[in-house]
């Protein structure tokens, strides 16, 4: 219906279409969440499968994909409504074709506006593989809201839904950060029904609303600033656990971005190792330990992370070119 969200379709070639199977229910062990309250459809065929769970109000619909690909295929995305959407990648890059656009890539652990026009059939190339997109698109009356408003950058795309213009539209992407993850998995994980479930979800999409259209305006990506968030968030996680596990897979979790991406930044901002930070920052409160208090070697070394303490003094004279002992008495 005009006016509506629009709701995102994938069809296959004409020679394809017989044999598919579409399924409102998924297989048995199928390994995807259901969200709750959610309209399924799963679609198999000789390529693989894929499949869509959608969550509609009047001013808003959400469209979860999962895809699970065995050989390559081309999909045709389609809409009978005008759609403006907030497309964000979850898993995997998938190059397209946009009708008014041409070829672009939605790329992995990204995020944009678009504008789809209505009944025609863009391209959507997908290699083996798994893929995991999550989609909410607007109604107008809830556009036309936000246009008047503070998000005055909606209003080319509310005028092109409007007009059901055939031409598309493409705002930047920017990267998903930590804050828009947690809030997909509010979306895909809730257990709430009714007028409660409407509030929770429109509350998620507001915040993703706010979170782009800020970066959007401002030019500033917050994605670097996260990434820095959680260096410097290591960094006081190692000075206050020196004599516990400081592991890199324990470290990840602190940070919450993953351990390459840490590893990279990390050095970024402290021109060394993240292990060899670790190792540092022990061997610098060891040196304190020997000479303000008087506790043995041992337990120095524990104190510090090494539970051998015959490998803690290893460590130490390879670093400083003498054993904790002669370090002790040298400097007291």
């Amino acid at each position: 219906m005009k006016g509506q969200p629009g709701i995102m379709k994938f069809k296959v070639a004409p020679e394809k279409e017989a044999l598919l199977k579409i399924s409102t229910v998924f297989p048995p062990k199928y390994p995807v969440h259901s969200i709750p309250h959610a309209e399924i459809e799963f679609v198999e065929g000789d390529f693989g499968s894929y499949s869509t769970q959608i969550i509609k109000t009047d001013s808003w619909a959400i469209g979860w994909l999962r895809f699970s690909i065995k050989k390559e295929v081309i999909l045709y995305p389609t809409t009978d409504n005008a759609m403006v959407a907030l497309y964000c990648t979850l898993t995997g890059s998938i190059p397209c074709k946009l009708e008014g656009v041409g070829p672009l890539v939605l790329e992995n652990k990204k995020y944009s506006f678009y504008y789809i026009p209505p009944l025609i059939h863009n391209e959507a190339t997908f290699v083996p593989g798994e893929y995991e997109a999550v989609y909410i698109s607007f109604g107008d009356d809830f556009l036309a809201e936000c246009a008047e408003e503070d998000l005055i950058r909606l209003k080319d795309l509310y005028n092109r839904k409007v007009k059901e213009m055939q031409s598309g539209e493409v705002f930047p992407p920017f990267n998903i950060t930590n804050r828009e993850l947690e809030n997909f998995d509010m979306i895909r994980y809730h257990k709430l029904s009714g007028t409660k479930m409407k509030l929770h979800l429109a509350s998620r999409i507001n915040d993703l609303l706010v979170n782009y259209f800020s970066i959007l305006e401002t030019g500033k990506d917050t994605a670097q600033d996260e990434k820095n968030t959680a260096v410097h968030t290591v960094a006081r996680y190692i000075a206050l656990h020196l004599g516990g596990n400081l592991t890199n897979p324990m470290l990840e979790t602190v940070a919450g971005i993953n351990v390459n991406t840490l590893e990279k930044e990390f050095k970024k901002v402290f021109l060394v190792p993240l292990q060899q930070y670790v190792e540092d920052a022990r061997m610098e409160e060891a040196k304190r330990q020997l000479v303000q208090t008087h506790l043995p070697i041992a337990d120095i070394s524990r104190n510090v992370g090494y539970s051998d303490s015959n490998y803690f003094s290893t460590v130490f004279r390879k670093k400083y070119g003498m054993s904790p002992t002669h370090y002790r008495n040298t400097h007291k």
